[in-house]
């Protein structure tokens, strides 16, 4: 949740959606993940309260969820903001009511917008949901930080953009002299104290604190400028990351790159989209329009806010005027989802929310190089998504996420049953659709990565370089990932750990037990929700609440050491800094 190759349009929207059966699981259906069905029942929902989602006060298979009230939210537990998640999750993914103008699902009907991957400005467009068009999915969801750059984490935790040079021949690192010229250095040596001597091909050493891309540049969580750069292959294979005096900077595994493409068991590319409500679309445009008074410094979480958004779009000018917003209690909400071909799944991708989408081609130009070739369209089902909205009390955002079961297995975890504490040890049988069966690992290794298309040269997917560690393999194929902080806390850490995966596995329970035979929901669960004390703003030292290690495998693969607020930081501002897409977003008008 730390913020998806990008497509060559985004003008469309989707309408065909399908319902598919979810009776007809198999052995092969990817279901080797379940729910400690032994859990303490420490966050429930009653049936009388579970079936008051429900749009017609009965629970029905697939039927409509309305969105939880966000105005009159009390967040007085751990468990009301995980109830505030999983209600969220089922109306997104409920079957779109007429008063929401169209559609399937309330994701794809025009209640919600798309929002545009940047364009050579880094500028974004939203484009309303139809329910009748093809929508465009983009195939990277790197983990950028509050500066729109990929991140790392050093060993002492300080967050660093990075700003990585550009591959040469054979995706070899160039390096950029100070006269203009650039070489390719033959070799990189790390001597005890961390400092990298580059040389060139005739042995002669390089400066690395002056051979330099660009402009390299990075920013730490306190706001201090340190230089950085992202070295491609260094020693024995292993991703360096250098400081402007040519020193080695010490990053946590697996939290290198921010251009990551993940690649599932059945071959497949997974795909991504992001998506904004109404009432963040006009919020965002009220207020970068200077219409809102006094001007916001933070997303809406009262009656008098909405009240002063619902002004705002009344008086809008046609086609845009609106009259009220049918989610007006949700407030602000922003979803992203990832998605793989439904072709490469079992039985037809039974059991999964599918779509019928415009997804980027490659050309397999080699094993270690794709490259893009156009676009077509195919059906896609969902793997994971992310909810995050405000909510009275939390202009920070509830931050929540969830995954299909059979996604990746689980490590290690504790949770509290009804007959005392127990462990779930990790376990890599079965059927995955991001990891081999009985695989021994090493798991959550970027394989391959995405580069952006420049002038006269199309985007690329390339595969990481061979070395050890880690070992990849040099061309681009599926990893195997594990699930690190399987509800988004140490597995087994502390008693305050074991009570919040007791917690979201409780709810799970609740939840999915009540929903109908049939009903496609039940495929998924809640691998966590994290929140501020206080709603204060997620600057360091702030404390994170809930599950504060949240991670989704099928969006944050190799960025598990993490909370989402390691990078949605305000720094000042609870918009542009929290929502990485809100600065970059064009008005509507």
């Amino acid at each position: 949740m730390k913020n998806p190759v990008q497509a060559p349009v985004r003008h469309g929207r989707s309408a065909s959606i399908l319902l598919l059966a979810a009776s007809c699981f198999t052995a092969l259906s990817l279901q080797a993940q379940t729910l400690p069905s032994d859990a303490s029942p420490t966050c429930t929902v009653s049936p009388s309260n579970f079936a008051g989602w429900f749009a017609s006060g009965k629970v029905t298979a697939n039927g409509g969820v309305n969105p939880a009230n966000s105005i009159n939210f009390v967040g007085n537990s751990n468990c009301a903001f995980f109830l505030w998640s999983e209600q969220m999750f089922l109306w997104v993914t409920s079957p779109a009511p007429a008063t929401y103008g169209g559609g399937k699902f309330v994701f794809e009907s025009p209640v919600f917008f798309d929002v545009s991957p940047p364009d050579a400005n880094g500028d974004r467009t939203l484009s309303q949901n139809t329910g009748k068009d093809v929508r465009n999915f983009s195939v990277r969801v790197a983990q950028k930080g509050p500066n729109g750059l990929p991140v790392v984490f050093d060993n002492n935790g300080r967050m660093l953009d990075v700003v990585q040079p550009p591959p040469g021949p054979a995706s070899q690192l160039l390096l950029q002299l100070p006269d203009g010229s650039q070489i390719a250095p033959a070799q990189v040596k790390v001597d005890p104290a961390g400092t990298v001597q580059f040389t060139d091909k005739n042995g002669q050493p390089v400066d690395a604190a002056t051979a330099r891309s660009a402009k390299p540049f990075a920013l730490h969580s306190s706001g201090r400028s340190v230089e950085i750069k992202n070295i491609v292959q260094g020693r024995n294979g292993h991703v360096l990351f250098l400081n402007a005096q040519g020193q080695v900077v010490d990053v946590e595994q697996g939290q290198a790159g921010g251009n990551g493409v993940l690649l599932s068991q059945g071959n497949s590319l997974v795909y991504y989209s992001t998506q904004v409500n109404d009432v963040f679309a006009y919020f965002m445009t009220g207020a970068k329009d200077n219409k809102l008074s006094p001007a916001p410094t933070t997303f809406p979480t009262t009656q008098a806010a909405l009240n002063q958004i619902t002004a705002f779009a009344q008086g809008a000018p046609a086609p845009y005027t609106k009259q009220s917003f049918p989610d007006a209690n949700a407030l602000a909400i922003e979803l992203k989802s990832a998605w793989v071909e439904a072709s490469t799944l079992p039985n037809n991708a039974a059991g999964y929310i599918t779509l019928t989408a415009t997804i980027p081609t490659y050309t397999k130009t080699s094993t270690a190089t794709w490259t893009s070739s156009g676009s077509r369209q195919a059906l896609l089902a969902m793997v994971g998504m992310h909810v995050v909205g405000s909510a009275a009390g939390h202009p920070e955002m509830i931050w929540a996420s969830f995954e299909r079961f059979g996604n990746s297995p689980n490590a290690t975890y504790s949770y509290n049953s009804t007959s005392g504490p127990k462990t779930v040890a990790q376990n890599t049988s079965g059927a995955w659709l991001f990891s081999k069966t009985n695989s021994a690992g090493p798991f959550n290794i970027e394989y391959m990565n995405w580069s952006a298309a420049t002038t006269g040269v199309a985007a690329t997917i390339q595969a990481a370089a061979a070395g050890s560690p880690p070992p990849p393999p040099g061309t681009i194929s599926a990893s195997d990932t594990l699930r690190e902080n399987p509800f988004g806390t140490p597995g087994s850490g502390s008693g305050s750990s074991i009570a919040l995966n007791t917690d979201v596995i409780s709810i799970n329970n609740s939840v999915i037990s009540q929903l109908l035979s049939g009903d496609l929901r039940k495929s998924y669960y809640m691998i966590g929700s994290t929140w501020t004390n206080g709603g204060n703003p997620a600057d360091p030292g702030v404390p994170q609440l809930g599950t504060n290690l949240l991670a989704n495998t099928t969006m944050e693969t190799y960025h598990q050491a993490d909370n989402c607020f390691s990078c949605h930081q305000q720094s000042g501002s609870m918009l542009s800094g929290l929502s990485h897409i809100y600065s970059a977003l064009e008005p509507l008008f």
